[in-house]
């Protein structure tokens, strides 16, 4: 001591306040000394009027430490801080922060490298993550604020404006992939105006928010196809405009990158479609015109023609009615150009269940439908007023049938290929009638005619004439038992007279002719040769009372 006051070297402890060794000078630490603190503080450096001044190292309880300059009781210089979890700052200090330019590492890896204010980084500054990720700009108050570049470890770059940590203003982002982003930021994420491009020839020029495709903007594919309209969240969604690179072009709605709502779509090839969509699918109600001319307006769903709706052909001819998946199904009304009519059930674009059809000239059908054929039960109505009900086959009456003809006439019985075949009666207006068979439309094979006056006709038929075997009996009584050809007796045959008169023998179109047997009621008998219903050629003539002439005869007469 000198004078009472500390001075050279020497310890000094306080009660509870730890110790001091080092050199004095007026009472004062002055010059090398270790301060240790109750605390656990602990300094070993230099010192200046009780101030720790120039060169010394600082360690704290908790294991940071300070090694370099001080001034007046203050880290201010050049110095080394090393936290007790291993992070270091190599740099310049002020007043105890850092604060100046300085290379900060950390113990995850981290390292900053620039300049520093209050202990933040401040001013211009690289930052390196341990995961090769690298900022090189502007930071303000420990966050990136200012111009700057970020490089990612796999490649993407970002150069351009930041704030508070985030990429905020105008930048411009390549990707490791080859797209690219030049335009407004906020929050770290594109909001505003920007223009995206994709390696591969895509592009987006328009708005953003919170970094997707959002509000106006145009998007054009590499393959010269664009959209121009509104967009949300990354999607085409509101009204836009969509051609594509074969020429078709949508105009209206769209929702999560699909049409949807009202839109119009025109193809190339000159077809069109106006209505509604869903789900990138014509739904709801539209039309839609072929470039041939016909026209389809009504109910869609999933993109098929389905529900009620009106098919207009290009040649005139219009259905309106039901519809699933693309075809005439359900009920509906067909109206040709011609005037043809048909109003009832289709199937599969076929005619098939219950329906009317109208003919132009008058005629009706009303019935059973298949695979757009007349087939089942239904009725037939000529416009002159011929009328069949009963059994149908593929277009043809086929079955069992009834028709009523307009002059009065009835035929009910079996149909083939639309001609009478099989059994059957028919009956005119004026009383006369038929029973038996038939055979494409005529009395062919077995049957029985019954005329008006009461004469009958019992036996075979050809082609709608009496022609085998049969029995004729007249009204008169006659009765004619034998062969037949073309309505007419021919072949061998039995003719009886109401008055007894009786010929057994050959015919020929109608009369007698060949070799006969004519037998008179009072006894007379005369057989020989016929010719053309008259006794000619060689006979015998037998009176009732035994008298014989056999001879030539001619017309009827003896020669």
């Amino acid at each position: 001591t000198i004078n009472g006051k500390k001075h050279g070297e020497g310890t000094y402890k306080w009660l509870n306040d730890g110790e001091y060794t080092g050199e004095w000078k007026d009472n004062e630490f002055h010059g090398k000394g270790i301060r240790i603190w109750a605390s656990g503080d602990k300094y070993f450096g230099q010192w200046d009027d009780g101030k720790k001044h120039g060169r010394g190292s600082y360690t704290w309880p908790n294991g940071n430490k300070y090694t370099g300059d001080w001034k007046e009781d203050q880290r201010t210089g050049k110095g080394t801080f090393i936290w007790a979890n291993g992070t270091t700052y190599i740099g310049d200090f002020i007043a105890g922060e850092r604060t100046g330019t300085g290379v900060q590492t950390w113990a995850s890896g981290d390292k900053y490298e620039g300049q520093y204010q209050n202990n933040t980084q401040h001013g211009r500054g690289s930052y390196t993550w341990p995961n090769g990720n690298k900022y090189s700009g502007d930071w303000k108050e420990g966050q990136r604020t200012g111009k700057g570049t970020l490089i990612w470890a796999d490649g993407d770059c970002y150069e351009g404006s930041w704030e508070r940590d985030n990429r905020h203003g105008h930048g411009k982002m390549v990707f490791h992939n080859g797209n690219q982003y030049e335009g407004d930021w906020k929050d770290d994420k594109r909001t505003g105006k920007g223009v995206w491009k994709s390696k591969g020839g895509d592009q987006y020029k328009g708005e953003y928010v919170d970094g997707e495709m959002h509000g106006k903007g145009t998007y054009t594919w590499s393959d010269g196809a664009t959209y121009k309209g509104q967009w949300k969240k990354g999607n085409m969604e509101g009204k836009g405009i969509r051609t594509y690179s074969n020429g078709d072009v949508y105009t209206g709605h769209w929702m999560n990158d699909k049409k949807h709502g009202m839109g119009t779509f025109t193809w190339a090839s000159g077809n069109k479609y106006e209505g509604q969509y869903k789900n990138d699918m014509k739904h709801g109600y539209g039309s839609f015109t072929w470039s041939d001319g016909d026209k389809y307006t009504g109910d869609w769903k999933e993109d098929q023609i389905t529900g009620k709706g009106t098919f207009i052909w290009a040649n005139g001819t219009t259905y309106i009615g039901d519809f699933v998946v693309g075809q005439r199904t359900g009920t509906g009304v067909q109206t040709w150009k011609s005037g043809d009519k048909y109003e009832g059930q289709y199937q599969n674009n076929m005619k098939h269940g219950r329906g009317n059809y109208t003919w132009p000239n008058g005629n009706k059908y009303s019935g059973d439908w298949k695979e757009d054929q007349r087939t089942g039960k239904g009725t037939f109505i000529w416009a002159d007023g011929d009328r069949y009900e009963g059994s149908w086959e593929n277009g043809n009456r086929y079955g069992h049938g009834k028709i009523v003809f307009a002059n009065g006439s009835v035929y009910e019985g079996d149909w083939k290929d639309d001609k009478r075949t099989g059994k059957a009666v028919w009956k005119s207006k004026g009383g006369d009638q038929y029973k038996g068979e038939y055979v494409d439309g005529e009395m062919h094979g077995k049957g029985t005619y019954t005329w008006s006056d009461g004469a009958t006709y019992k036996g075979q038929w050809k082609k709608g004439n009496m022609e085998g075997k049969g029995i004729r009996t007249y009204s008169n009584g006659d009765v004619y038992t034998g062969h037949w050809m073309n309505d007419k007796k021919h072949g061998m045959g039995t003719f009886t007279w109401a008055s007894g008169d009786k010929y057994e023998g050959q015919y020929k179109n109608d009369m007698k002719h060949g070799h006969g047997t004519y037998t008179w009621p009072n006894g007379n008998k005369y057989t020989g040769d016929w010719k053309e219903d008259q006794r000619t050629g060689h006979g015998t003539f037998i009176w009732a009372d035994g008298t014989t002439w056999v001879g030539q005869w001619k017309n009827g007469q003896q020669c």
